[in-house]
């Protein structure tokens, strides 16, 4: 019986959850809410699931890079 070895087999799944989710995330957010908004989606859906984003704005060293970012997907989906 072979044992596979757990630092290797498990590295995708930490590289997946500590860099690839939140930057999908992070590059999603605005895009999301744009479209839920012209779309017709309530306001206090598109609000939780906008929260990380929110908070990261405000609390975080990448609070102007995430708001220019956020205000070009704005000016894009609003223009």
């Amino acid at each position: 019986m072979q044992q596979g070895h757990p630092q290797k087999s498990h590295a995708g799944l930490w590289l997946m959850a500590t860099v690839v989710l939140p930057t999908v995330y992070l590059l999603s957010a605005p895009v999301v809410y744009v479209a839920g908004d012209k779309l017709g989606v309530h306001e206090h859906p598109l609000a939780v699931y906008c929260a990380p984003y929110d908070w990261l704005e405000q609390n975080s060293p990448l609070w102007k890079p995430l708001t220019e970012y956020w205000m070009l997907w704005m000016r894009v989906g609003y223009a």
